[in-house]
């Protein structure tokens, strides 16, 4: 089917630097780095003439980029933490196997993705305590094949939202919650079961609503 007998390891040489501190008597958190990836030999799905899976070579690609995450706490009870990463991971030689050409973005490397979660902690006496949450959790559009193929299978950017509230008692914590409690319908990726020409989208965990009960040893 005209695939290679083999295909070679492929390796990266990283580069990064980066800062944390804590400021304002340890309530503010601050953790950033920038860095730049070297990758070579990547290896990649690619497809013979007779639409056949194989793993080969493809050239080489970078990626660079920086990533934020704050944490502050307004008091022992409210706590808030936000991340933040910006990523180019693009071809940086032409991987004809894939389809791939100079500049193309990989697939499933997201340009930006962020978080904002919360936590509330509200004593109700030296025993017993309510705690309230939530987070929102943001993930840019990928391609799931490189733009040079001409059908790049583009996924939409996805918007989550999780939510929860529950009761401390001496261990135990009974916690309502709720995982994508606004229905976003976006899709984590894609996989190809038998015909390479007909993926399925693999969608993110659905509306969830649940309760768990945990205890602490």
């Amino acid at each position: 089917m005209g695939t290679p007998d083999f295909y070679f390891a492929d390796t990266t040489t990283n580069y990064e630097a980066g800062f944390k501190g804590e400021f304002f008597d340890h309530r503010l958190q601050l953790d950033t780095a920038i860095f730049y990836i070297d990758w070579k030999n990547i290896q990649l799905q690619q497809l013979t003439a007779q639409d056949f899976l194989y793993t080969g070579n493809g050239g080489t690609a970078s990626s660079s980029g920086v990533e934020f995450t704050t944490s502050y706490r307004f008091s022992d009870e409210l706590r808030l933490v936000a991340t933040l990463d910006h990523t180019d991971a693009h071809l940086t030689q032409d991987a004809p196997g894939a389809g791939g050409q100079t500049g193309d973005q990989l697939p499933g490397s997201p340009r930006w993705t962020g978080s904002v979660i919360a936590d509330y902690n509200l004593p109700l006496d030296s025993r017993r305590s309510l705690i309230f949450g939530g987070g929102y959790r943001y993930r840019d559009k990928v391609v799931s094949q490189f733009e040079g193929t001409g059908d790049p299978e583009p996924v939409g950017p996805q918007n989550i939202v999780d939510l929860y509230a529950g009761l401390v008692m001496q261990g135990v914590t009974v916690k309502l919650y709720g995982k994508n409690v606004f229905a976003d319908r976006s899709y984590t990726g894609l996989l190809y079961l038998t015909n390479p020409k007909l993926p399925q989208f693999v969608p993110v965990q659905p509306q969830t609503i649940g309760l768990s009960v945990d205890y602490k040893f």
